[in-house]
C-alpha cells in the first residue's frame, strides 16, 4: 500500500447541521480564490520593472542656425499674441522625465496659444504649459 492510498479515493467529508459546519461554514468560491490569489511579495519590485520598461530618449541640442530660426518664429507669435491674435501652431517639445536627468520623451501638440508669456519663458496650448527651452520645432498653421 502507497503512502496516500487509504484516503485518495474517499469523498470529501459532509457536514450538514453538525457541530463543525457551525463552526466552520463552508466558504464561498469567492474567497477561496482569495486564498490562492497573486500578491506582491518584493514591495515596489512591479513599479522598478515598469520604471525599466519606460523608454526615453536625451534632450535634442539645436544647433546655432536652428535656435535663430526657432527663436524668430517665437518673435513673430510673440508679436501676434501682442496684437490680441492667438495663432494656431504645431509644436514638437520635450517633456523630461521626473526620475531620467537629462532624458524624457518627445511630444507634438497642435492648437491656437492661450497664454504667451516672455518673461518666464513659456507658452500654453491647451492645459499645457510648453517652456521655450523645451521646445524642437514650431510652425504657425
Amino acid at each position: 500500500m502507497d503512502n496516500y492510498d487509504d484516503i485518495i479515493n474517499k469523498s470529501r467529508p459532509e457536514h450538514i447541521n453538525d457541530e463543525f459546519s457551525a463552526k466552520h461554514p463552508k466558504m464561498s468560491i469567492d474567497d477561496r480564490a482569495k486564498i490562492f490569489s497573486p500578491f506582491a511579495a518584493l514591495r515596489g519590485h512591479s513599479a522598478y520593472v515598469h520604471k525599466r520598461e519606460r523608454t526615453t530618449v536625451g534632450k535634442i541640442e539645436l544647433s546655432p542656425d536652428d535656435a535663430k530660426v526657432l527663436s524668430d518664429i517665437l518673435s513673430v507669435i510673440a508679436e501676434k499674441v501682442r496684437l490680441g491674435e492667438k495663432p494656431d501652431v504645431c509644436v514638437t517639445y520635450f517633456i523630461p522625465d521626473k526620475e531620467r536627468r537629462g532624458e524624457g520623451r518627445y511630444a507634438d501638440i497642435s492648437g491656437n496659444i492661450r497664454k504667451f508669456n516672455t518673461d518666464m519663458g513659456f507658452l500654453k496650448i491647451g492645459d499645457e504649459n510648453i517652456f521655450f527651452e523645451n521646445i524642437y520645432f514650431i510652425k504657425i498653421r
